[in-house]
């Protein structure tokens, strides 16, 4: 054979001319593994705009504001001392101003009430969170929004009974609006938005009604060096107990942790296994259907002067090709199919999303590469059955 027919030949055997030539079957692999990735990332979407959704609540708010109700023990009343109600009542009144004076008198915290709060309700796509509402007074109201950061944008200042701010986030959310009542379904009609505060955070507070409430707790006006109540309530000698209840940046860190990124992380890699084991299945048994039909076809290559391995790094490539066009495409379409999903859908809802996601991306083209693999069983076994023509006739 001739150095330049041989390097002509050589020059033909391309990937892409076989991709070229059968876009039917190539373009249904393809196809196969751009809607696989472009399913899979967005049930991510969806599935995280859960714990994006949360972590305001659960990592901002609580940077300025904490409660806590503490149990007669932790706060050192000895109930055996007290020989009726109305002293017990007294003493712990008592109790509660003077924790209240102690606190607010700690470098970093504004102020401290000890009020009713009422529970809000914070729904996602996958999941609910409740969170606090304190109840106030009308003339403490202007200084919590103060402390917050917070303004009211739309209505008017709460001033009568059961009369309650939010900030538009959890208006979207519960499909309501000023005039509207609160949570009606939990608390009937003792709660009314009155005015629209102009905070990105999930955030409420009102007045109360009557005893309408779901606790009374210390309301903490902290800043972000002060986010840790149990060790803060230890310098005043308040050592806090399992039956001490306390919502602050620990408590709800912990939560984070445990009840939801853990929960949105198992469920996304469950869609990624379950997707993985029926993708796998259904492009392996395309690939040994093809192998199957080219094996004449490699045999004609061996016989003009392929090496085996020269046709197995072409089966790579074809692979490579089909591979990295579906992934292209597939991220293509998950962006543009999420990007309408948040506009449409999450956003309506008052909630965020994480539109690109790197790491996903990468755990998605880690299981395409695991697949990648896999389908070397096939070539491989394919290419030990490459002979030449001759060595087929004898």
């Amino acid at each position: 054979m001739a150095p330049g027919k041989g390097k002509e030949m050589r020059s033909r055997l391309s990937a892409l001319r076989y991709i070229a030539n059968n876009k039917r079957s190539a373009g249904v692999m393809i196809l196969a593994l751009a809607l696989t990735l472009m399913t899979m990332y967005v049930i991510y979407v969806l599935l995280s705009s859960t714990s994006e959704s949360f972590k305001p609540l659960m990592f901002e708010v609580p940077r300025k504001v904490s409660y806590v109700d503490l149990c007669g023990s932790s706060m050192g009343i000895d109930f055996s001392a007290y020989e009726t109600d109305e002293e017990l009542s007294e003493a712990i009144d008592i109790r509660r101003a003077e924790i209240a004076a102690d606190l607010e008198s700690h470098e970093g915290i504004d102020k401290v009430w000890y009020t009713q709060v009422l529970s809000g309700n914070y729904n996602a796509v996958a999941g609910n969170l409740n969170f606090e509402i304190p109840l106030l007074e009308e003339d403490q109201i202007p200084e919590y929004l103060d402390h917050m950061g917070v303004k009211v944008i739309e209505g008017r200042m709460p001033s009568g009974d059961g009369e309650l701010l939010a900030s538009r986030k959890v208006l979207q959310n519960m499909k309501i609006g000023v005039g509207d009542w609160f949570l009606d379904q939990w608390y009937g009609e003792a709660f009314k938005v009155v005015g629209v505060i102009d905070s990105d955070l999930p955030l409420c507070v009102g007045m109360p009604n009557g005893y309408t409430n779901s606790g009374w707790y210390f309301v903490v006006l902290n800043d972000e060096n002060n986010t840790d109540l149990s060790k803060l309530l230890g310098e005043y000698g308040i050592t806090t107990g399992v039956n001490d209840d306390i919502w602050d940046a620990q408590t709800y860190a912990e939560m984070y942790r445990n009840d939801v990124e853990s929960v949105i992380e198992g469920a996304s890699l469950a869609v990624i296994s379950v997707a993985m084991i029926f993708l796998s299945i259904s492009i392996l048994v395309a690939y040994v259907s093809m192998m199957r039909n080219r094996v004449n076809e490699y045999c004609l290559y061996a016989s003009i002067g392929y090496s085996k391995g020269e046709i197995y790094r072409m089966m790579m490539r074809e692979m490579g090709l089909i591979f990295g066009i579906g992934a292209a495409a597939g991220v293509v379409l998950s962006l543009g199919l999420s990007a309408i999903i948040v506009k449409a859908m999450i956003e309506p809802m008052g909630l965020y999303a994480n539109l690109i996601s790197l790491k996903q991306f990468f755990r998605i083209g880690a299981a395409f590469a695991m697949i990648a693999g896999l389908l070397q069983i096939p070539m491989l076994v394919t290419s030990m059955k490459i002979k030449t023509i001759d060595a087929l006739e004898d």
